[in-house]
């Protein structure tokens, strides 16, 4: 069964002559955020990533009392406003910077994922206008939330998973459209990464006020992939924000070390220096972690020197995860591996077993 939750994956769209296509009128506004602790070169500027429901068009970032690790700023940022760097106080600067400027937006080419839902909902566009489309879907999706079993949504689409939360659609792609004008286009409709960008934001919305934990894939996603996270990386400063707004990060990765915890390090080198440098205090550094090894390895940060080390098994595995033993781990790789060999599998892919 699917499982409608959607993270926020990204590709920028251009026009159909390969021109970015922005709104007639982007206003930029200054966002500065003070660092825990006063440096020589003063308060921090960095962007906040609000973690609180949506008015409107806007993401209010507005807080009464500051986040644990140093006070955010107080104002109201719409989406695509959130894609400034970290060096520069300037959420835009004097022209509309398009979404591939932003290193958040650089996945491109088709999408490996596929989704019944998007699908549908594109092909829905051949009859119906854009906010015909988000109307009639969010409000099939509140139906199916009701009744998932015997929903208009259930008929349309077998097999469609659960919703945990209502999703507004339309307020989403009106978000959307006033950046790239979708609504404007005569002859192209929107593509499927198009409108998952409009689902993602309406389930970010969606989830702004309860959410705890956000996790990330690593290569390919925070960095290029075999490439490591440096210190001018824009997402940093959005997981600081995310952290110092009571928020766990996680970073999820394939990469397994075991034992060598300077190794995972090196992929993360410019995250854990811009710790150091803004001397986070361990209340907000506690909320970073690394699974790596194919969930086999637990890391955190320690708390005095900013680096990384290995969370012990008895702190974070089940019982039953404990009760493996080596041996037993051993004799069923061996048994899988035998199964594949059977089938007599490419010469290449018993390489790569």
């Amino acid at each position: 069964m699917l499982c409608h939750t959607p993270v926020i994956v990204t590709r920028p769209h251009t026009g159909a002559c390969g021109t970015v296509l922005r709104p007639p009128a982007f206003r930029p506004r200054d966002v500065t955020l003070a660092s825990a602790a006063s440096t020589s070169a003063g308060p921090a500027t960095v962007p906040h990533f609000p973690t609180t429901s949506t008015s409107g068009n806007g993401i209010t970032a507005a807080s009464t009392a500051a986040p644990a690790g140093g006070p955010v700023a107080e104002v109201n940022l719409g989406y695509w406003e959130l894609l400034n760097t970290a060096e520069s106080g300037e959420v835009f600067s004097q022209r509309a910077r398009s979404a591939s400027d932003a290193a958040v937006l650089r996945r491109k080419g088709h999408l490996k994922e596929q989704d019944r839902l998007i699908d549908f909902m594109r092909r829905m566009h051949e009859t119906h206008t854009c906010e015909e489309v988000m109307l009639k879907m969010e409000r099939w999706i509140a139906e199916h939330r009701q009744d998932p079993k015997r929903s208009r949504l259930r008929r349309l689409i077998p097999g469609i998973g659960i919703f945990f939360t209502p999703l507004k659609l339309v307020e989403a792609f009106r978000e959307y459209d006033a950046f790239f004008a979708l609504s404007r286009r005569k002859y192209i409709p929107p593509n499927f990464a198009e409108l998952r960008h409009v689902v993602n934001i309406s389930q970010v919305h969606a989830s702004a006020d309860t959410l705890k934990l956000i996790t990330f894939d690593a290569d390919g996603t925070l960095y290029a992939d075999g490439a490591h996270m440096e210190q001018d990386n824009q997402m940093i400063a959005h997981i600081i924000n995310l952290m110092r707004s009571n928020v766990q990060v996680a970073i999820v990765t394939a990469a397994g070390y075991p034992g060598e915890p300077e190794k995972f390090e090196k992929r993360v080198m410019g995250l854990l220096e811009a710790f150091r440098k803004l001397k986070l205090p361990p209340e907000v550094t506690n909320r970073f972690h690394i699974m790596g090894g194919e969930c086999n390895y637990l890391l955190r940060v320690r708390p005095y020197d900013k680096r990384l080390e290995f969370v012990p098994d008895n702190e974070w595995k089940t019982p039953i995860m404990q009760s493996w033993r080596e041996e037993d781990i051993t004799a069923l790789l061996d048994e899988g591996e035998a199964m594949l060999q059977a089938r007599r599998l490419p010469e290449q892919w018993t390489k790569i077993i």
